[in-house]
């Protein structure tokens, strides 16, 4: 697993820009398999500062990383690990094809967010957008191999 905005909120919480308002309210927290929210768009994410924007997005962008990776081991153990007629259809494709879809997300999104915007945060905010477009797109890919 990885979250993608990570790095940024490490670096505001080493330097002191985010405290104790990135935690989470046991009262507020939801259960794994529900979102903090259904997109970006209705996130609430804003207004609250930069450093609380930032780690908004980054709960949200977790929680469908979380999301995908389940998606992609239950989509694992649905092919076969070896097929003899055409090995395009095995389990290591499926692995390479992962591995190749990673890069391309976070390269593309970080040029996405890069072309979109302006200071640090706009860019990180169309970033943002961009990978959680990706993933979605990339859960429903994964949860066709086991429909």
């Amino acid at each position: 697993m990885r979250i993608r905005l990570l790095p940024l909120a490490l670096s505001l919480v080493c330097s002191g820009t985010l405290g104790a308002e990135a935690v989470a309210d046991p009262k507020t927290a939801r259960r794994a398999d529900r979102p903090p929210f259904e997109s970006l768009e209705d996130s609430g994410c804003g207004g609250e500062g930069n450093a609380a924007d930032v780690a908004c997005l980054a709960q949200y962008l977790g929680w469908l990383d979380s999301q995908m990776n389940v998606a992609y081991l239950r989509a694992l153990k649905a092919l076969p690990e070896q097929d003899q007629m055409d090995k395009r259809k095995e389990r290591e494709q499926l692995r390479k094809s992962q591995r190749a879809w990673l890069v391309y997300e976070r390269e593309n999104c970080a040029l996405v967010g890069g072309r979109e915007g302006g200071s640090n945060l706009w860019v990180t905010h169309f970033a943002a957008m961009c990978n959680e477009r990706e993933l979605k797109e990339r859960i429903k890919f994964l949860k066709a191999f086991t429909e």
